[in-house]
């Protein structure tokens, strides 16, 4: 509509031993001293000078809450969790959002385009929109998708004005961008399409599903649901044969790339799942919840019916809930320090979290 190299290091010294002929003794890396083992519970000695002792409260310290240098984003830190921060509040259906690291960008029910900086106010970046639905980021520009009008627009991120992308795209629904492509799902007639932004070529349709809703697009390949009809389907960006990764599943709705995996929630409440992109059943990594789906390289991100927003490791066990907001989720989107969502309602809220 939110990256490591690892070296193991007794495998570099035995390669560097081979290399010079001589011997090398396999050490370990020394690892790093605990900052809470010399403390009392829920101190910690997080700057490592002895002659402060364990100078901080891991229970209420905004900038290392829970753990050191844990911050909270803005937001306040109870019994070691930060707690949620509202964006903005009055925000009447605002039912999809898009952050990059410095702003937020959703749209609303009156036929806005909004946009708050971190720390700032909510703006207006356009206006008159025709029903705008979902929303998406790259580097350069935001777009959205009008549902009223079959319309995909977009305009720069730092203010500007809007421009039409696509003309005739149906009841667009979902966006999925990259630095050089723009996928869609076209509701109303089930197509699936993506375009080069590179211009010059209309919408390619990839595929067409009855009931195409979400999509998600890796450099090769793009991914859809198909809400009431129970499947989840992949393609090749340039066309070709798509292949259904799930089928007769309770309303699979929004989904995310997680590596190997797609992950995607359900409108029915029934949990998020995860399926692999190579083909596989799919696993089950709660039981409940599943409103708005985001994912990075540790957690699943998941919105439940009373509100909470919650995370679940990508390889499955407890969730933790990181806030509750006024109304079902019905969005997310991540930074690498700080999860959104949205709290869709007639007078509802986008808050903020911590990760």
């Amino acid at each position: 509509m939110r990256l490591l190299v690892l070296i193991h290091l007794p495998a570099l010294v035995a390669a560097l031993a081979a290399c010079s002929g001589h011997a090398v003794v396999d050490t370990e890396p020394p690892t790093e001293p605990d900052p809470t083992s010399a403390c009392a519970p829920h101190r910690a000695d997080c700057n490592g000078v002895a002659s402060d002792g364990c100078e901080i409260d891991l229970a209420s310290d905004h900038a290392s809450c829970g753990t050191c240098g844990h911050g909270c984003q803005g937001g306040h830190c109870q019994s070691g969790h930060c707690q949620p921060v509202i964006v903005a509040a009055g925000q009447g259906y605002a039912y999809r959002i898009a952050a990059t690291e410095t702003s937020l960008y959703w749209t609303r029910e009156d036929g806005s385009v909004l946009r708050a900086k971190a720390g700032g106010q909510p703006e207006i970046i356009a206006s008159g929109q025709n029903a705008p639905g979902d929303i998406a980021v790259d580097a350069t520009h935001v777009y959205w998708a009008n549902v009223g009008d079959g319309t995909i627009m977009r305009a720069p991120l730092d203010g500007g004005a809007a421009e039409t992308v696509v003309l005739g795209a149906g009841q667009p629904w979902s966006l999925a961008v990259s630095a050089t492509t723009l996928s869609f799902t076209d509701h109303a007639s089930g197509d699936v399409r993506a375009m080069s932004l590179g211009g010059g070529n209309p919408p390619l349709t990839i595929a067409t599903t009855q009931g195409a809703w979400s999509i998600a697009m890796d450099a090769k390949q793009v991914y859809w649901t198909t809400l009431a009809f129970g499947s989840v389907f992949a393609a090749p960006l340039g066309g070709g044969a798509k292949t259904a990764l799930v089928s007769e599943f309770g309303s699979p709705a929004d989904l995310a790339l997680a590596g190997d995996r797609l992950v995607f929630g359900t409108l029915s409440d029934a949990g998020v799942h995860a399926v692999p992109l190579a083909g596989g059943a799919p696993i089950a990594l709660t039981s409940e919840g599943g409103y708005g789906i985001a994912a990075d390289e540790r957690h699943v991100y998941f919105g439940m019916y009373d509100g909470r927003l919650a995370r679940v490791p990508l390889e499955g066990g407890e969730p933790e809930v990181l806030g509750i907001g006024p109304a079902t989720p019905t969005d997310i989107a991540l930074t690498e320090k700080t999860v959104y969502w949205s709290a869709a309602a007639a007078d509802g809220l986008i808050l903020a979290v911590a990760k």
